[in-house]
């Protein structure tokens, strides 16, 4: 690009490029006046016997908020006064002050060494087009010998499309498409300038997100749709591609409010997938979520109302809660899904993958979710020792416990029943029985205390299982936990098992109580 033509006049490119880019005189002291876009531009003595490689023009970084606050020019970092210049040698005799010469275009400094250039829509203030195709071409060639010669890495032009005209004349010069904005309304183009290393501009966009929700109610009825096109089963699971800036969490729970109208809460990812070639050639993760139905219970019955799915217009054909052993039939079947087979096992047995939001060391960046296996304090050092590795594995630590409880909200409804008359309901299958003085109490499911005469039970109640292992010796965790519970107004009957809690609250307030479990256990988390 340092062409002989271009090193030959070299002198009043010097001058006349910096006062143009700066909107400068080109002799005399340097005034705050030109764009705030810019940086400080100051010229280096140049020496002679060096016609071109000797000039340079320095970009300052901007490091004032004052320009975006006032919106007045500021000259950022030091002030140069005409001494700058007063060595600077005379123009050219070669060249007369009519002649065409070539102006650096304005940029800024950019990512990972390179330069940029964002090309305005409209003129200057005083009318001045600086991007007029007649001269964009020499002053963009000016521009690049100008990068090289501060060893930048690349140069990159943003382009308005009421601009693109220029891009016939960048492609001239070597410049790339990379991407447009989001709006569609300007293109990135790119020049890589180190010849000798392969260049190390990343393709834009590998890859695409989507996410799949697998929403179970409390009739063990899982959430499907069926397109208006491209069905390739009778039914499917709500999803969707992510948005810009979109959490997983955040799309699967989106994806399924706008494809049925049932609004959910998120409970875990399940899986991932990763395929090549799909929409625009780009390769895909597809996360599968778990999530929950919002339910209310009836204050009469106790029993929960489901809400029922509206299909999405334009979309969605169908939307229903299918029953979970007809949807496992389907994809079980020969001829099935065999992705959704596999998803059907993990959930089967709640084989999630946790998600811990935590912060980042890079400035300014926000804290980013981390989707992992479940934590455990206490790893397993003798492999042999089975008992001895079962009992290692449970949590102790009470953070950690907090942060992975998982608490899951079970599809039955409980009673406490108490006999005196054991040994006529021994055959029943209650979930836990305790004998104390006055009576055997039992816990089991409301329908079956119904069928039997001679037992006295309480109201219906829901059991929330905290699904973390924890140890039997572990401090404050229960506590903490039925503290939380009872700061609501939600009264708790908890229930120690060998691996897990669990609590029993009043059907009515089940799913109130999930809310502020989950809240307990996230707040945990980001801490």
């Amino acid at each position: 690009y340092a062409s002989r033509s271009l090193m030959m006049r070299k002198r009043k490119f010097i001058v006349e490029s910096a006062a143009a880019a700066l909107s400068l005189p080109s002799r005399g002291s340097i005034v705050n006046s030109y764009p705030p876009c810019l940086g400080t531009f100051t010229a280096r003595q140049f020496d002679r016997s060096r016609p071109f490689r000797s000039v340079c023009f320095d970009l300052v970084p901007r490091s004032s908020g004052r320009a975006r606050e006032t919106g007045q020019p500021v000259l950022f970092g030091e002030t140069r006064s005409q001494s700058n210049f007063e060595n600077v040698g005379p123009l050219s005799d070669e060249m007369s002050d009519t002649d065409e010469w070539d102006t650096v275009l304005p940029f800024q400094d950019h990512t990972h060494n390179s330069a940029k250039i964002i090309i305005g829509e409209k003129c200057n203030e005083k009318g001045q087009d600086i991007f007029a195709r007649k001269t964009f071409p020499q002053r963009l060639e000016a521009t690049i010998a100008t990068c090289l010669e501060m060893k930048k890495s690349a140069l990159w032009v943003e382009v308005p499309m009421c601009r693109s005209g220029l891009i016939e004349q960048m492609a001239s010069l070597g410049f790339k498409f990379h991407h447009v904005d989001d709006d569609g309304m300007s293109s990135h183009l790119f020049l890589w300038l180190k010849n000798d290393i392969e260049c190390k501009i990343p393709a834009f966009a590998t890859h695409q997100v989507g996410v799949g929700a697998i929403v179970v109610n409390s009739r063990n009825e899982i959430l499907c749709v069926r397109e208006l096109r491209n069905n390739y089963v009778p039914w499917k699971i709500p999803g969707g591609l992510t948005e810009l800036g979109e959490q997983l969490d955040e799309a699967a729970i989106r994806e399924v409010r706008e494809e049925t109208g049932i609004e959910c809460r998120f409970k875990s990812v399940l899986s991932v997938r990763h395929t090549h070639g799909l929409q625009f050639g780009r390769s895909d993760l597809y996360f599968i979520c778990r999530l929950e139905p919002l339910e209310v219970n009836d204050k009469e019955t106790g029993r929960a109302i489901i809400p029922e799915p509206v299909p999405e217009e334009g979309e969605i054909e169908c939307a229903a809660w299918v029953p979970m052993k007809e949807y496992k039939d389907m994809v079980y079947a020969p001829d099935g899904h065999p992705m959704m087979k596999h998803i059907m096992k993990l959930y089967d047995q709640s084989l999630d993958i946790s998600r811990t939001v935590l912060s980042s060391v890079v400035p300014g960046r926000k804290p980013s979710p981390v989707y992992h296996a479940p934590l455990s304090n206490h790893t397993v050092r003798n492999a042999s020792d089975t008992a001895g590795s079962q009992e290692k594995s449970r949590g102790r630590d009470l953070q950690e416990l907090l942060a992975n409880m998982n608490p899951i909200l079970d599809d039955n409804v409980y009673v406490f029943a108490t006999t005196n008359e054991p040994q006529k309901f021994s055959d029943l299958p209650a979930i836990m029985r305790f004998k104390e003085e006055e009576g055997e109490t039992l816990i089991l499911t409301k329908d079956l205390a119904d069928k039997e005469v001679g037992f006295v039970h309480s109201e219906p109640y829901a059991r929330i299982t905290l699904s973390v292992h924890s140890a039997l010796d572990a401090v404050g965790f229960l506590a903490t936990v039925c503290a939380e519970l009872a700061g609501a107004g939600i009264s708790t009957n908890a229930a120690a098992a060998y691996y897990h809690d669990h609590i029993f609250v009043p059907l009515s307030k089940a799913n109130h109580a999930m809310k502020i479990l989950e809240k307990l256990s996230q707040s945990v988390k980001e801490c």
